[in-house]
């Protein structure tokens, strides 16, 4: 991300899918203690995760030439261009749409974020992301990660992994399953043109 004139922040554990699912990848050798402190960053509520191919290098490089180009160089430039809406929505090279915001804490001057209900992204509930990230790491001491789990096994792994209520109903659970599956999609993938 060389040449950015006005730093960005992007979560890329909320809004970037491959970086999302290579912290996964590390997370299936940690302990639970690490795994359940670093996923309460994705915090309890829906957002929504950027599936396409930029990497983040290139999303942040995208936005930060739109901004140069439209003279936003600095907080007080942002602030002046986002108005009282407080934030805008930008299309970039691969035509995704980024919302960006100002930032709230820290240096970091613009927050970005896909914009929702759009090609290429999908709104994810953070709980059934964290069970879903949970049920893959617990099956992948086993080195064999798999879609397919009982609400039971669910609903212990959200209980006594990630101190979650229990699931109440069954969409809930073949949600849960769902995103364990998405999650999984490139891994099954990946084995079959390694074999």
């Amino acid at each position: 991300m060389t040449g950015i004139s006005l730093p960005l922040k992007l979560n890329a554990l909320k809004h970037h899918l491959p970086y999302l699912k290579s912290r996964i990848d590390q997370w299936a050798g940690y302990g639970w203690d690490t795994i359940r402190k670093e996923l309460l960053e994705l915090g309890g509520n829906q957002f929504d995760v950027y599936t396409g191919n930029l990497s983040q290098e290139d999303i942040c490089d995208d936005i930060d030439q739109y901004l140069t180009k439209n003279h936003i160089c600095s907080r007080d430039d942002l602030h002046q261009w986002l108005g009282r809406q407080g934030y805008r929505t930008v299309t970039i090279s691969d035509n995704s749409r980024w919302v960006i915001r100002e930032s709230v804490s820290g240096p970091d001057y613009a927050h970005i974020h896909p914009a929702r209900n759009q090609p290429g992204v999908k709104r994810i509930k953070a709980n059934h992301l964290k069970t879903a990230v949970a049920l893959i790491c617990e099956n992948n001491g086993n080195g064999k990660p798999s879609p397919e789990f009982s609400t039971s096994q669910i609903n212990t792994i959200r209980i006594t992994r990630l101190g979650l209520s229990p699931v109440k109903s069954i969409e809930d659970s073949t949600k849960i399953l769902e995103m364990v599956r998405f999650l999984l999609e490139d891994r099954k993938e990946q084995s079959v043109s390694d074999s």
